[in-house]
């Protein structure tokens, strides 16, 4: 699979590029620009110039894992849909995109915009391709 790179711009995941070197498994880009970039595994080449992409990120589907009130969950351009449950499996979020590519990100409050409780919760997650996965978040306080 072939890995690319996206640049956040603070919205959502912009596709970057990169040159893969499968023989000493580094991936190269060139860029003047610092900020905030991912690595994502997709399943075919991204495709520019079709509004109906069909590939999805097949690993990170959500990065990262274990989060706090600092941070966000952020899900891969590739997710259109999300849903987590508490252990109790009532569901306390959901989203879905607001625009193509644009990545979902929890920050830890509910629907009801309260602060959840550290702990573990599930996700739903409901690729661009129509397949839902399921992980696992961890927010600590």
């Amino acid at each position: 699979m072939k890995k690319n790179v996206f640049f956040w711009n603070g919205k959502e995941w912009l596709y970057f590029g990169g040159q893969q070197d499968l023989i000493n498994n580094t991936l190269k880009i060139e860029t003047s620009r610092l900020g905030r970039y991912g690595i994502f595994v997709v399943s075919s080449t991204v495709n520019h110039g079709n509004n109906n992409v069909d590939t999805y990120i097949n690993t990170p589907i959500v990065s990262p894992q274990v989060f706090t009130p600092q941070t966000s969950a952020i899900f891969s351009p590739y997710v259109e849909e999300v849903k987590i449950y508490n252990l109790v499996g009532e569901e306390i979020f959901y989203s879905k995109q607001e625009q193509q590519l644009s990545p979902i990100m929890w920050t830890g409050y509910d629907n009801k915009g309260n602060l959840v409780e550290s702990g573990l919760y599930i996700y739903k997650a409901k690729t661009t391709s129509g397949k839902w996965l399921t992980g696992i978040l961890i927010f600590a306080k």
